[in-house]
């Protein structure tokens, strides 16, 4: 990894938006850094600061992106629903929810 370069990022909104919940829009890890606890950091950081303003949290990953899945199943989230085509004809962007408190 080259010193000063970006590991990763989150974008997120902690106001409710969505059911009492936050909602994380984008989370990324640089590649050659993953497995080494970053998602899981920059995740928590969200989770904290939207604790503060709404007691859900609320994200969509793609039926695609297994890796994302398992991610956010072992952070303690649920899939509770399904969008269709959402982002790529064939595809579809399931919701996850985790209650903050």
């Amino acid at each position: 990894m080259i010193e000063g370069a970006v590991a990763g990022f989150v974008v997120f909104t902690p106001e409710p938006v969505f059911a009492r919940g936050g909602y994380l829009r984008a989370i990324a890890v640089a590649p050659a850094i993953r497995g080494f606890g970053f998602g899981r950091k920059l995740l928590a950081f969200a989770e904290r600061t939207t604790v503060k303003q709404a007691p859900n949290f609320y994200l969509c990953v793609s039926s695609f992106n297994k890796e994302g899945q398992a991610f956010y199943r072992k952070s303690g989230y649920t899939k509770i629903g399904k969008l269709d085509g959402l982002i790529r004809k064939g595809a579809a962007e399931y919701i996850y929810w985790k209650k903050l408190r």
